[in-house]
């Protein structure tokens, strides 16, 4: 079975165009995350980007656990280039979107539906 994580990224006003073209060009990790054994802890599934006035919302569909997940990106190169190019847009303290703080805070909690 599948979950779902969500991020909210703050953006400068202004920038929207920016960071759409950011996402829409984006080099994506590998999609599976392996342990010292080689054998697979989980799957990226599907992403999912919405830009909008101020703000981007990133959708990750995934099996396995979310540190998993988050461990293997943190070692990919191509998505840590990623995250230095889109820290210049996003409209937050200097730095502030380079410590794990700001995946805590910016992570969107799921809220399964009653007819789901």
């Amino acid at each position: 079975m599948s979950e779902w994580h969500a991020i909210m990224y703050p953006i400068r006003p202004g920038t929207e165009h920016q960071v759409r073209e950011l996402f829409e060009n984006v080099v994506l990790p590998r999609r599976r995350v392996y342990d010292e054994n080689g054998d697979v802890l989980g799957e990226l599934l599907s992403t999912m980007v919405f830009v909008g006035p101020g703000r981007a919302l990133r959708l990750i569909e995934f099996t396995g656990a979310l540190q998993w997940i988050v461990g293997h990106l943190r070692g990919e190169p191509t998505a840590a280039r990623f995250q230095q190019q889109l820290n210049q847009f996003l409209d937050l303290p200097d730095g502030a979107a380079r410590g794990p703080a700001f995946f805590g805070d910016a992570a969107l909690g799921r809220v399964p539906l009653a007819s789901q």
